[in-house]
């Protein structure tokens, strides 16, 4: 807890006391715009008013009324009709700041975002409602079902919250792309947020320090590397739709783990498995990256070293009938950008295979893996900006789960 302010504290205590305010839209100060203001909060509780306790955080909806600027009203510049320069200040989901207090120190008291906005062409005044992240949350919780093969945990306590933060909007890392067929944050977990756990092996553990951004799983302290098996949400087909595979990893301090990194895509058909496979090694003599299937293998060496920090990694897979080609992406610290085509690797033996399961082995920090089905072949540009927005930090873990249960009741 902070200290607050001495002017603050001795304020209550002074025979006139002058009320202060602060609101923000979209990071815009407007207020001298705000003639009228309220806050709400509700707690969630069991028991009668008398004797209540609350349980958990307030939600909290804000209620203000915009006059407008000396030139323009409310309704002029803030409708949805308005110009977008001024009209996407107040827009559904613009983010918002409220504080207040006394002798011109606000305290902050509400942060959360637009809900809507009603518009008075007559009065020229616009009313807008925001609701704090809780009201976000409100949804039916929905976990995945998963049940560790072993005794090692495939969630905890933390991974439960990036889940149901992200179901929400709510992102901390990277988020699933468009057509997403699987997903994993290890984010204090294995078990995927799109798609289902089967397996792993190896010991795990996570890591901050270390992670791309938010938290990152690793080879614990008796391996070197761990491998987890996914099946994808929807089994695509060769010939089909191209696949797009990705992840995020650092490489600082490697130490004694592999240092090196593969996604792979197995196909199944009348008995037979095909596969794909795309990885990079930062920690040989001479770093490199491949794409393989079935024995036939494209290697990239680098022969000067790789630049040491958090990599993004990515490989297109396309199918020419059953024969796969592949393009990789390659980002890394200070701007580092490469990008390469092998072209046309060995043909799959099977006809009409479908996308089986997805294997992750790791000897790095790993984090925001991910396999979707572009439309197109991605560009430079769809591949290093991504829109998103962190929106939350997570706890350390505390708790472990070997099995997800079933779940029921608000996400909140």
């Amino acid at each position: 807890m902070l200290d607050a302010d001495p002017a603050l504290v001795a304020a209550p205590g002074q025979p006139e006391r002058v009320h202060t305010s602060l609101t923000r839209l979209g990071g815009k100060d407007l207020t001298e715009q705000v003639t009228a203001w309220t806050l709400d909060r509700a707690y969630d509780s069991d028991l009668p008013a008398p004797m209540r306790a609350t349980n958990g955080s307030a939600s909290a909806e804000l209620r203000m009324t915009l006059t407008g600027t000396g030139e323009q009203t409310a309704a002029q510049l803030y409708s949805p009709y308005a110009p977008h320069a001024t009209a996407d200040i107040a827009r559904p989901r613009q983010s918002v700041l409220h504080g207040w207090g006394l002798n011109e120190d606000a305290l902050p008291a509400f942060r959360g975002l637009v809900r809507d906005r009603v518009a008075d062409s007559a009065t020229g005044r616009v009313e807008v409602s925001a609701l704090d992240g809780a009201e976000r949350l409100r949804g039916a919780a929905k976990l995945p079902a998963a049940v560790s093969v072993n005794t090692v945990h495939i969630a905890s306590g933390t991974w439960v919250v990036d889940n149901l933060l992200r179901d929400a909007g709510i992102h901390t890392a990277p988020p699933p792309r468009p057509d997403c067929v699987l997903y994993a944050s290890m984010h204090g977990g294995i078990a995927p947020d799109i798609g289902y756990y089967r397996t792993h092996s190896g010991s795990i553990g996570y890591t901050r320090d270390r992670a791309p951004w938010e938290m990152a799983a690793l080879p614990g302290s008796t391996t070197t590397s761990f491998s987890v098996r996914w099946d994808p949400r929807t089994r695509t087909t060769v010939p089909g739709r191209s696949l797009f595979v990705e992840m995020w990893v650092d490489t600082r301090n490697i130490g004694p783990d592999t240092g090196a990194v593969s996604l792979s895509c197995f196909y199944q058909a009348d008995g037979a498995t095909n596969g794909v496979d795309f990885g990079a090694d930062f920690k040989s003599s001479t770093n490199r990256a491949w794409a393989t299937s079935d024995g036939n293998q494209a290697i990239v060496l680098f022969l000067t070293p790789l630049p040491v920090g958090r990599w993004h990694l990515g490989c297109h897979w396309t199918f020419n009938g059953t024969q796969p080609s592949a393009r990789i992406f390659m980002s890394g610290p200070d701007g580092y950008y490469y990008e390469n085509d092998p072209g046309a690797l060995g043909a799959m033996p099977a006809t009409g295979t479908q996308l089986n399961y997805v294997v992750l082995t790791s000897g790095l920090p790993v984090e925001a893996v991910q396999v979707w089905m572009p439309v197109t072949r991605p560009t430079r540009d769809d591949f290093e900006e991504q829109t998103w927005q962190r929106g939350a930090v997570l706890d350390t873990i505390t708790s472990t789960l070997t099995a997800i249960p079933p779940t029921q009741g608000s996400a909140w």
